[in-house]
């Protein structure tokens, strides 16, 4: 299992997953300005992410480029896992209880979810971008 991941990490992941191999001055340019304070500090958060085995890098033209080393599904799947675990004992159904109990879902939601369990998965999809 990796270590976990930063708010200032998952930011530069965002970005090497949408668009990558970028330079760490490129990764810089694509950050929203609130991410991270100077280049410097995305320059030591590339560096914690290639330590954490998130990130790989690679000389182009005698530049270092980076990319993810783990793709967007497979990192929410995993964090999606470990917090259903420690908060939910890996049981989805307290979690979604805890959802509907607290009005977190909206009735378009449950809707959704619905479909999704009654396996109308183009339904769910679809209603989604409604």
């Amino acid at each position: 299992m990796r270590a976990r991941v930063s708010e200032a990490e998952l930011t530069i992941l965002e970005v090497l997953w949408a668009k990558n191999p970028l330079s760490a001055t490129e990764i810089y340019e694509h950050l929203p300005a609130t991410a991270v304070s100077n280049a410097k500090t995305a320059r030591a958060l590339l560096d914690r992410l290639l330590r954490k085995k998130y990130v790989k890098r690679h000389k182009v033209h005698g530049v270092w480029v980076f990319v993810a080393a783990v793709e967007r599904d497979e990192y929410v799947l995993s964090e999606s896992k470990s917090f259903l675990k420690r908060f939910f004992d890996s049981d989805a159904v307290p979690l979604v209880a805890h959802l509907v109990n607290n009005e977190v879902l909206s009735e378009r939601d449950i809707a959704r979810l619905r479909a999704i369990l009654d396996g109308e998965q183009s339904n769910a999809k679809e209603s989604s971008h409604d």
